[in-house]
């Protein structure tokens, strides 16, 4: 599940030092992993969430994998926490993510 990967991600980055990586789906596995968000929270671990997001007004027409991003993770994760982020796409790790929109904002800018 969602908050099991999330865990391992925790786990993974207390062990190592590096920030733990989880992928979720759009809308429901991003609801789903809010619970490992806290727990990563909790434990202060490095955790970066990758998940879709539609742009604003690109699909209006899907409206049952719509989430607010930003109502689901303000209450767990900080805007001052995305430094691991920035640090994980600026990476060799990432450099196979290509043409697509990122909003590394804390939620503050997804759909």
């Amino acid at each position: 599940t969602e908050t099991a990967a999330a865990i391992m991600a925790s786990v993974t980055a207390e062990i190592t030092g590096a920030p733990g990586v989880v992928s979720v789906g759009l809308g429901p596995g991003a609801a789903a992993v809010a619970n490992g968000v806290a727990y990563a929270s909790l434990d202060r671990a490095p955790l970066l969430v990758l998940t879709d997001s539609y742009q604003p007004g690109s699909h209006d027409f899907i409206t049952h994998q719509k989430y607010d991003h930003q109502a689901l993770f303000a209450p767990i994760a900080k805007g001052s926490e995305i430094a691991n982020a920035v640090v994980f796409l600026s990476s060799d790790a990432a450099s196979f993510i290509t043409g697509q929109t990122l909003s590394v904002s804390a939620g503050y800018t997804m759909m």
